[in-house]
């Protein structure tokens, strides 16, 4: 007579609980920056009065030096 044996083996499975920290959002709105513009000066000739202005030189932009800059 033949004997057929068999044997299972559990092992007990760890659990872990993770836990995630959730940080708070905080979203703000400004304002957009001001875009670039032509500031025409005292100097700037009315093209034939029809609100036109034009400067003296033609396609030469030159910033404005802030006091102590060069």
């Amino acid at each position: 007579i033949s004997e057929i044996m068999s044997c299972t083996k559990t092992e007990p499975v760890a659990t872990e609980t993770v836990t995630e920290e959730q940080t708070e959002l905080v979203l703000r709105l400004s304002r957009e920056p001001e875009r670039p513009h032509v500031n025409w000066t005292t100097d700037t000739v009315d093209n034939e009065n029809l609100g036109k202005k034009k400067s003296k030189c033609c396609c030469i932009y030159k910033r404005r030096n802030v006091a102590g800059q060069q």
